[in-house]
């Protein structure tokens, strides 16, 4: 009984080691199809750097199959200051022979740039001999972008609260100090104080007003929308010139208007408040200019609408042409306005898929905003929106 058990045994391990042989092609086939299927870039090198396989997903990142690849190194699909850190990042995980990971900027072969997390991890043979290494790259530039967006937000919300917390301290502080002189003064009377008074009150309660205005303005941006609609440039311009007539028949400006074909679509009055804006801001920075001008129009730059408002007032040190569209940043603490003007019009431009920058060579040079509307021009031959962008 004890010899049968024992030949029982044996043919079943024979059978099971026979079933273990015939399956493992389909298993190496399927683990094949497996690492094919996922989309992060998933390469094997060996110990000297030198890869010996990878999956499609990484085939399609250097533009060369798995066969052109095999045998070669960094150096033959990178520039040699990049290909010189991937091996050094090699070589430093398998002195170790413990995992590790890192991010790092790569340009695809289409020239386009990702930044990639990369874990890198070794291998090794049965014999516990270490034959290479296994890494595995994922794109996360749309994460990061969105990391530093969220902290751009949250600095925005911390001037945001802070501005707003003093801006409208300001001007309460400024009523409640004045309506102690008004008691004492009604007391008196002294009707010219009390006009005074009144006076610097009325001013306080404008400014306070107009911080709100301007904060409710800027919030509904994005949220509450008007029907869109197809509007021509030159309609656009003109209503937000008139709309800054006053200011402009006062300055003694200048306005010229270049005359454009271009046709926008969207929410018609949107997109006059971001012209409306930058005239406003270019009459109010008009200096002592003897003769301001300001010139709006629209350029064709690489099959791209860029439109432009180009003045020549006080000009914009370099150091502050990012820092002009932030929120509540003024560069002239003492100017009128709240500093909320052009991080508007950034908001709306950005909403219409575009972007905004000012050139200027600095102070007593002009300055020239420029900004592109991509999602609010109105293609060749188009008869109305269909989306409602704003």
């Amino acid at each position: 009984v004890l010899q049968l058990t024992l030949l029982i045994g044996s043919a079943w391990k024979i059978a099971e080691r026979r079933r273990v042989e015939a399956e493992m092609p389909h298993q190496s086939a399927l683990s094949r199809r497996i690492i094919d299927s996922i989309p992060d870039l998933i390469f094997f090198k060996d110990v000297k750097s030198v890869y010996l396989g990878c999956n499609k997903a990484f085939e399609r990142f250097t533009g060369r199959t798995e066969m052109e690849q095999v045998g070669k190194t960094d150096f033959d699909f990178f520039d040699h200051e990049l290909a010189e850190s991937f091996q050094k990042k090699d070589h430093e995980m398998l002195d170790t022979c413990q995992s590790s990971s890192n991010e790092e900027w790569v340009t695809y072969p289409d020239g386009s740039k990702v930044l990639l997390d990369t874990l890198k991890t070794p291998f090794c043979g049965i014999d516990g001999k270490l034959l290479g290494l296994v890494g595995i790259s994922r794109d996360i530039t749309e994460r990061k972008l969105k990391e530093q967006e969220i902290e751009e937000k949250n600095a925005e919300l911390e001037r945001f609260t802070y501005t707003v917390s003093h801006d409208l301290k300001s001007p309460l502080v400024t009523i409640k100090t004045f309506l102690g002189y008004l008691e004492a003064d009604i007391k008196l009377p002294d009707n010219d104080r009390i006009q005074q008074d009144l006076g610097f009150m009325h001013n306080a309660a404008d400014k306070m007003s107009q911080l709100l205005n301007e904060l409710l303005e800027l919030s509904r941006v994005g949220r509450i929308n008007n029907p869109p609609q197809n509007v021509a440039f030159m309609d656009v311009v003109n209503d937000a010139v008139r709309l800054d007539a006053g200011r402009i028949s006062k300055r003694g400006v200048t306005v010229k208007i270049i005359d454009s074909p271009v046709i926008l679509c969207g929410d018609r009055a949107r997109l006059v408040e971001i012209w409306q804006n930058l005239v406003e801001n270019s009459v109010k920075y008009s200096g002592d200019e003897p003769v301001p001008y300001i010139e709006i129009g629209c350029e064709n730059k690489d099959n791209t609408s860029v439109f432009f408002v180009r003045d020549n007032g006080i000009g914009i040190d370099p150091q502050y042409h990012e820092k002009v569209f932030s929120l509540f940043d003024k560069l002239d603490s003492t100017s009128e306005g709240t500093g909320l003007g052009l991080a508007l019009v950034k908001r709306i431009v950005e909403l219409y898929g575009g972007r905004i920058w000012v050139e200027s060579q600095g102070v007593g040079h002009g300055s020239c905003f420029r900004f592109t509307l991509p999602e609010a021009i109105q293609k060749e031959g188009g008869t109305q929106c269909a989306v409602n962008r704003l």
